[in-house]
Protein backbone atom coordinates (compact mmCIF):
# COMPACT_ATOMS: atom_id res chain seq x y z
CA UNK A 1 0.00 0.00 0.00
CA UNK A 2 1.34 3.48 -1.44
CA UNK A 3 0.24 7.14 -1.60
CA UNK A 4 -2.87 9.08 -0.14
CA UNK A 5 -5.96 10.64 -1.13
CA UNK A 6 -6.40 13.67 0.24
CA UNK A 7 -10.30 14.41 1.14
CA UNK A 8 -11.33 18.30 1.12
CA UNK A 9 -14.48 19.76 1.87
CA UNK A 10 -14.59 22.96 0.45
CA UNK A 11 -17.73 24.50 2.84
CA UNK A 12 -16.62 23.05 5.86
CA UNK A 13 -15.68 25.92 8.37
CA UNK A 14 -17.80 28.49 6.48
CA UNK A 15 -16.19 27.72 3.21
CA UNK A 16 -12.60 28.65 4.93
CA UNK A 17 -11.47 24.88 4.16
CA UNK A 18 -11.44 25.64 0.44
CA UNK A 19 -9.14 28.78 0.44
CA UNK A 20 -6.92 27.39 2.73
CA UNK A 21 -6.73 23.61 1.18
CA UNK A 22 -4.08 24.28 -1.33
CA UNK A 23 -1.36 25.84 1.25
CA UNK A 24 -2.16 22.82 3.80
CA UNK A 25 -1.39 20.14 1.10
CA UNK A 26 1.62 21.46 0.27
CA UNK A 27 2.37 20.87 4.23
CA UNK A 28 2.57 17.04 3.63
CA UNK A 29 5.42 14.99 2.80
CA UNK A 30 5.99 15.01 -1.09
CA UNK A 31 6.83 11.37 -0.74
CA UNK A 32 3.05 10.73 -0.60
CA UNK A 33 2.47 12.16 -3.67
CA UNK A 34 -0.60 13.30 -2.45
CA UNK A 35 -3.99 13.27 -4.84
CA UNK A 36 -6.27 16.25 -3.98
CA UNK A 37 -10.23 15.40 -4.40
CA UNK A 38 -13.04 17.52 -3.38
CA UNK A 39 -16.69 16.88 -2.23
CA UNK A 40 -19.63 18.47 -3.21
CA UNK A 41 -22.51 17.04 -1.59
CA UNK A 42 -23.14 15.00 1.22
CA UNK A 43 -22.14 11.07 1.65
CA UNK A 44 -19.15 12.28 -1.36
CA UNK A 45 -16.19 11.89 1.19
CA UNK A 46 -17.34 8.44 2.25
CA UNK A 47 -17.43 7.19 -1.00
CA UNK A 48 -13.92 8.34 -2.06
CA UNK A 49 -12.61 7.48 1.20
CA UNK A 50 -13.96 3.55 0.26
CA UNK A 51 -13.18 3.54 -3.01
CA UNK A 52 -9.79 4.43 -1.76
CA UNK A 53 -9.53 1.55 0.40
CA UNK A 54 -10.90 -1.15 -2.41
CA UNK A 55 -7.53 0.15 -4.52
CA UNK A 56 -5.24 -0.09 -1.46
CA UNK A 57 -4.55 3.44 -0.81
CA UNK A 58 -2.07 3.85 1.89
CA UNK A 59 -4.01 6.92 3.70
CA UNK A 60 -6.99 9.04 3.52
CA UNK A 61 -6.56 12.48 4.71
CA UNK A 62 -9.68 14.40 5.59
CA UNK A 63 -9.78 18.01 5.05
CA UNK A 64 -12.71 19.60 6.78
CA UNK A 65 -14.96 19.38 9.96
CA UNK A 66 -15.84 17.03 11.65
CA UNK A 67 -18.66 15.55 9.28
CA UNK A 68 -15.57 15.17 7.02
CA UNK A 69 -13.58 13.41 9.30
CA UNK A 70 -16.47 11.19 10.70
CA UNK A 71 -17.74 10.25 6.27
CA UNK A 72 -13.78 9.37 5.37
CA UNK A 73 -13.64 6.91 8.50
CA UNK A 74 -16.89 5.23 7.44
CA UNK A 75 -15.38 4.92 4.31
CA UNK A 76 -12.36 2.73 5.35
CA UNK A 77 -13.67 0.80 8.56
CA UNK A 78 -11.60 -2.10 8.92
CA UNK A 79 -9.37 -1.75 6.27
CA UNK A 80 -5.40 -1.28 6.53
CA UNK A 81 -6.23 2.25 5.54
CA UNK A 82 -5.12 5.35 7.68
CA UNK A 83 -6.77 8.09 8.43
CA UNK A 84 -4.85 11.74 8.91
CA UNK A 85 -7.30 14.21 10.40
CA UNK A 86 -6.81 18.01 9.13
CA UNK A 87 -9.28 20.14 11.31
CA UNK A 88 -10.51 23.13 9.43
CA UNK A 89 -14.67 22.73 11.52
CA UNK A 90 -15.50 25.18 13.66
CA UNK A 91 -15.55 21.95 15.91
CA UNK A 92 -12.29 20.16 16.30
CA UNK A 93 -14.22 18.08 18.63
CA UNK A 94 -12.39 14.68 17.27
CA UNK A 95 -8.93 15.88 17.37
CA UNK A 96 -9.58 17.23 20.95
CA UNK A 97 -10.56 13.44 21.88
CA UNK A 98 -7.47 12.07 20.12
CA UNK A 99 -4.86 14.22 21.58
CA UNK A 100 -4.39 15.76 18.02
CA UNK A 101 -3.61 19.54 16.99
CA UNK A 102 -6.82 21.46 16.26
CA UNK A 103 -4.96 24.22 14.39
CA UNK A 104 -4.84 23.40 10.75
CA UNK A 105 -1.34 23.51 9.61
CA UNK A 106 0.47 22.36 12.48
CA UNK A 107 -1.69 18.97 12.20
CA UNK A 108 -0.95 19.02 8.60
CA UNK A 109 2.77 18.84 9.67
CA UNK A 110 2.28 16.29 12.31
CA UNK A 111 0.91 13.96 9.41
CA UNK A 112 4.43 13.78 8.23
CA UNK A 113 5.56 12.29 11.43
CA UNK A 114 3.08 9.86 12.39
CA UNK A 115 2.52 6.36 12.89
CA UNK A 116 -1.47 4.55 12.88
CA UNK A 117 -2.42 3.93 16.15
CA UNK A 118 -5.66 1.46 16.38
CA UNK A 119 -8.65 3.17 18.03
CA UNK A 120 -12.57 2.47 18.44
CA UNK A 121 -15.14 3.13 16.34
CA UNK A 122 -18.58 3.35 18.15
CA UNK A 123 -21.76 2.40 15.85
CA UNK A 124 -25.74 3.90 16.65
CA UNK A 125 -27.25 0.97 14.85
CA UNK A 126 -24.80 0.52 11.38
CA UNK A 127 -24.29 3.81 11.56
CA UNK A 128 -20.65 4.73 12.82
CA UNK A 129 -19.32 7.75 15.45
CA UNK A 130 -16.47 8.74 16.75
CA UNK A 131 -16.99 10.95 19.62
CA UNK A 132 -20.49 11.21 21.19
CA UNK A 133 -23.66 9.49 20.53
CA UNK A 134 -27.06 9.73 22.48
CA UNK A 135 -30.63 10.80 22.86
CA UNK A 136 -32.55 13.72 24.06
CA UNK A 137 -31.61 16.94 24.59
CA UNK A 138 -28.80 17.35 23.14
CA UNK A 139 -29.86 15.62 20.00
CA UNK A 140 -33.05 18.10 19.83
CA UNK A 141 -30.63 20.61 19.66
CA UNK A 142 -27.59 19.25 17.47
CA UNK A 143 -30.57 19.58 14.84
CA UNK A 144 -31.56 23.06 15.53
CA UNK A 145 -28.21 24.02 14.87
CA UNK A 146 -27.58 21.64 11.67
CA UNK A 147 -30.82 23.90 10.52
CA UNK A 148 -28.88 27.13 12.06
CA UNK A 149 -25.95 26.91 10.04
CA UNK A 150 -23.72 24.09 11.47
CA UNK A 151 -21.64 23.15 14.26
CA UNK A 152 -20.09 24.39 16.78
CA UNK A 153 -20.18 26.76 20.01
CA UNK A 154 -22.64 29.43 19.12
CA UNK A 155 -24.78 27.35 17.26
CA UNK A 156 -25.12 24.91 19.47
CA UNK A 157 -25.92 27.42 22.04
CA UNK A 158 -28.29 29.16 19.72
CA UNK A 159 -29.97 25.94 19.41
CA UNK A 160 -30.50 25.41 22.80
CA UNK A 161 -32.02 28.92 23.49
CA UNK A 162 -34.71 27.76 20.59
CA UNK A 163 -35.48 24.21 21.87
CA UNK A 164 -35.01 24.43 25.90
CA UNK A 165 -38.60 26.00 26.46
CA UNK A 166 -39.83 23.54 24.88
CA UNK A 167 -38.17 20.63 25.94
CA UNK A 168 -38.87 18.32 29.15
CA UNK A 169 -37.31 15.09 30.32
CA UNK A 170 -38.79 11.93 29.10
CA UNK A 171 -38.50 8.34 30.74
CA UNK A 172 -36.28 6.21 29.66
CA UNK A 173 -35.16 2.75 29.98
CA UNK A 174 -31.25 2.15 29.43
CA UNK A 175 -29.72 -1.09 28.88
CA UNK A 176 -26.04 -1.38 29.51
CA UNK A 177 -23.99 -4.32 30.05
CA UNK A 178 -24.78 -5.25 33.82
CA UNK A 179 -27.40 -3.47 34.53
CA UNK A 180 -30.70 -1.74 33.44
CA UNK A 181 -32.04 1.87 34.34
CA UNK A 182 -35.36 2.80 34.54
CA UNK A 183 -35.69 6.67 34.61
CA UNK A 184 -36.37 10.64 33.28
CA UNK A 185 -33.62 11.91 31.57
CA UNK A 186 -32.49 15.00 30.10
CA UNK A 187 -30.31 13.36 28.10
CA UNK A 188 -27.67 10.18 27.57
CA UNK A 189 -24.75 10.55 26.15
CA UNK A 190 -22.97 7.56 24.77
CA UNK A 191 -19.35 8.84 24.29
CA UNK A 192 -16.38 7.24 22.14
CA UNK A 193 -14.61 10.17 22.68
CA UNK A 194 -14.15 13.06 25.26
CA UNK A 195 -15.51 15.85 23.70
CA UNK A 196 -18.91 17.08 21.56
CA UNK A 197 -20.55 19.80 20.44
CA UNK A 198 -17.80 22.68 19.67
CA UNK A 199 -15.48 21.58 23.02
CA UNK A 200 -18.29 19.98 25.59
CA UNK A 201 -15.72 17.45 28.00
CA UNK A 202 -18.99 15.55 28.37
CA UNK A 203 -17.08 12.31 29.42
CA UNK A 204 -14.04 13.22 30.87
CA UNK A 205 -12.68 9.66 31.23
CA UNK A 206 -13.65 8.37 27.24
CA UNK A 207 -10.84 7.10 25.56
CA UNK A 208 -10.76 6.36 22.11
CA UNK A 209 -8.65 2.97 22.16
CA UNK A 210 -10.26 1.05 25.53
CA UNK A 211 -13.07 -0.53 24.14
CA UNK A 212 -15.57 0.37 26.27
CA UNK A 213 -18.01 3.28 25.91
CA UNK A 214 -18.68 5.97 28.90
CA UNK A 215 -22.50 6.34 29.26
CA UNK A 216 -23.01 10.10 30.76
CA UNK A 217 -26.80 10.03 32.53
CA UNK A 218 -28.29 13.44 33.16
CA UNK A 219 -31.46 13.01 35.10
CA UNK A 220 -34.11 15.07 35.01
CA UNK A 221 -32.98 18.54 35.90
CA UNK A 222 -35.44 21.02 34.18
CA UNK A 223 -35.00 23.75 32.44
CA UNK A 224 -33.15 26.16 34.41
CA UNK A 225 -30.87 23.52 35.71
CA UNK A 226 -29.84 22.32 32.43
CA UNK A 227 -29.03 26.69 32.22
CA UNK A 228 -26.93 25.94 34.88
CA UNK A 229 -25.40 22.63 34.06
CA UNK A 230 -24.22 23.01 30.65
CA UNK A 231 -21.43 25.56 31.23
CA UNK A 232 -19.99 23.69 33.53
CA UNK A 233 -19.45 20.57 30.84
CA UNK A 234 -16.40 22.52 29.14
CA UNK A 235 -14.31 21.56 32.28
CA UNK A 236 -16.13 18.64 33.38
CA UNK A 237 -17.52 19.49 36.75
CA UNK A 238 -20.81 18.73 35.62
CA UNK A 239 -20.22 15.51 37.19
CA UNK A 240 -20.37 16.85 40.57
CA UNK A 241 -24.01 17.07 40.10
CA UNK A 242 -25.88 14.44 41.96
CA UNK A 243 -28.51 14.36 38.85
CA UNK A 244 -26.01 13.43 36.71
CA UNK A 245 -24.44 9.69 36.49
CA UNK A 246 -21.53 7.72 34.38
CA UNK A 247 -21.55 4.12 33.72
CA UNK A 248 -18.59 2.16 31.67
CA UNK A 249 -19.94 -0.55 28.86
CA UNK A 250 -19.58 -1.93 25.56
CA UNK A 251 -23.15 -2.42 24.60
CA UNK A 252 -25.69 0.47 25.18
CA UNK A 253 -29.63 0.15 24.56
CA UNK A 254 -32.12 2.82 24.96
CA UNK A 255 -35.98 3.17 24.44
CA UNK A 256 -38.88 5.51 25.05
CA UNK A 257 -42.28 5.28 25.00
CA UNK A 258 -42.61 8.52 23.02
CA UNK A 259 -39.79 10.01 20.16
CA UNK A 260 -37.45 11.16 21.00
CA UNK A 261 -34.30 12.35 18.74
CA UNK A 262 -30.86 10.14 18.28
CA UNK A 263 -27.41 11.51 16.85
CA UNK A 264 -24.34 10.49 16.22
CA UNK A 265 -21.66 13.11 16.03
CA UNK A 266 -24.26 16.01 15.47
CA UNK A 267 -25.37 14.31 12.96
CA UNK A 268 -29.23 12.78 12.81
CA UNK A 269 -29.73 9.47 13.85
CA UNK A 270 -33.04 8.60 13.83
CA UNK A 271 -35.01 8.47 16.73
CA UNK A 272 -35.01 5.50 19.94
CA UNK A 273 -35.18 2.90 20.62
CA UNK A 274 -31.42 2.82 19.37
CA UNK A 275 -28.58 0.31 20.21
CA UNK A 276 -24.98 1.79 20.96
CA UNK A 277 -21.83 -0.87 19.91
CA UNK A 278 -18.08 -0.21 19.96
CA UNK A 279 -15.92 -1.85 17.37
CA UNK A 280 -12.27 -1.92 18.94
CA UNK A 281 -9.88 -1.04 17.01
CA UNK A 282 -11.59 -0.26 13.96
CA UNK A 283 -10.09 2.44 12.52
CA UNK A 284 -5.91 3.03 11.74
CA UNK A 285 -5.68 6.65 12.55
CA UNK A 286 -2.13 8.37 12.14
CA UNK A 287 -1.16 10.07 15.41
CA UNK A 288 2.27 11.94 16.07
CA UNK A 289 5.59 9.78 16.55
CA UNK A 290 6.20 10.41 20.33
Amino acid sequence: MNGALVIVNPTAGGGRTGRLAPELVKLLPDSWRAEVVFTDRPGHATQLARDAAAAHVARVIAVGGDGTILECAAGILGSETQLGTVPTGRGCDFNRSAGLPRDPASAARALGASVPRAVDVGMAGEQPFLNVAGAGLDATIARAARAGGGGGTIPYVVGLLKVLPRFSAVPVRIELDDQVLEQSVTLVAVANGAYYAGGMMISPGARIDDGLFDVCVIGDVGRLGTLRVLPTIYSGRHLRNPAIQMYRSRHVRVEADRPVLVHRDGEEGGELPAHFSVRPGALQLLTPNG
